[in-house]
This record gives C-alpha cells, structure tokens and sequence, in this order.
C-alpha cells in the first residue's frame, strides 16, 4: 500500500478493508504519525520510526 500525501494535510484514504477514513501523516522529531479516523468518529494513531540500529519500528 503507498499514499501521496502532504504532510500536515488531511486525505481521504480506503482502509484494506475498504473502510474510507480521513487521514493525516505528521513528522513529529524522527516519528511518522498517522492519524485516521472513520465516518463514525473512531480515531486510529500509528506511530512509526526507525531506531538507532535502522531497525523499522510500529
């Protein structure tokens, strides 16, 4: 899965299970933080980084 996205701007997204949310990537320090939510106000946070041995972290 990729997504085109502008940092700080929200973007309609389809989940893999074909959920359409609202969704915002922010760069927070190192973190990638992905902020979704649904047509029914559930909000979902990912946060992603790479740690100090380059090491992909969720």
């Amino acid at each position: 899965m990729s997504y085109d996205f502008v940092p700080g701007v929200e973007f309609d997204e389809t989940s893999a299970d074909g959920r359409h949310l609202k969704s915002t990537i922010t760069f927070v320090g190192n973190k990638w933080m992905h902020t979704s939510i649904d047509k029914h106000g559930k909000k979902s946070v990912v946060t992603r980084y790479i740690d100090d041995k380059g090491q992909h972290m969720i």
